[in-house]
């Protein structure tokens, strides 16, 4: 898809940037890594999250822990048609006090249940971002890739992290070779982690 598409699509709020930390080389996001990772709320989709520093963390951290060697800040553009948020922090999270109160089970019927009721994407609220589950994967537009410092760099350069439309210029204007070609051909991405 152009990315001038992509932009009308922000700019009509069908869709929204999202940014995913990874320490694995990834060309494209499907549902099939889904529920693998150790967290209990890996069945829910695709996490994303509003704050390209807090990506980069997450990148670092999983190359830290041995999880891949590759480091990089995913851009994308995430569906928000109908956006699900009355979710607490035991909820999202499946624990309360360190006690488990549900199974990765109870998340992926979750996930079936918002799909069912048209929801296409659900944000859960932190003290300091807002982490963004894309419930289908293969909807979501991978655009760019960035290193953490990258990522980091355009935090710092004073756009607001909520206007996607100017994420994406300044991209295509300051960062137009870590664009992602959006006819390149992709392999399964590693889903396995909760926080982007």
């Amino acid at each position: 898809m152009p990315h001038q598409d992509i932009l009308k699509l922000l700019e009509a709020g069908d869709y929204r940037i999202g940014f995913h930390g990874s320490a694995q080389k990834i060309t494209a996001f499907t549902s099939a890594g889904m529920g693998r990772g150790g967290d209990l709320n890996t069945g829910l989709g695709l996490f994303t999250s509003e704050i390209p520093s807090n990506a980069a963390e997450y990148a670092q951290n999983a190359g830290e822990l041995g999880e891949g060697e590759y480091e990089h800040v995913y851009v994308l553009a995430i569906p928000c048609k109908k956006p699900f948020s009355d979710i607490d922090r035991a909820g999202f999270y499946g624990r309360k006090d360190g006690e488990q109160l549900t199974d990765k089970a109870s998340f992926v019927a979750l996930r079936a249940r918002l799909l069912s009721e048209g929801y296409d994407v659900l944000d859960f609220e932190t003290s300091e971002d807002v982490i963004s589950v894309c419930f289908e994967p293969e909807r979501a537009i991978l655009l760019a890739e960035l290193t953490a410092d990258q990522a980091i760099e355009l935090q710092e350069e004073g756009l607001s992290l909520f206007d996607g439309v100017a994420i994406l210029k300044t991209i295509l204007e300051k960062h137009p070779d870590q664009l992602v070609a959006q006819t390149k051909k992709s392999r399964v991405a590693d889903l396995d982690s909760p926080v982007p």
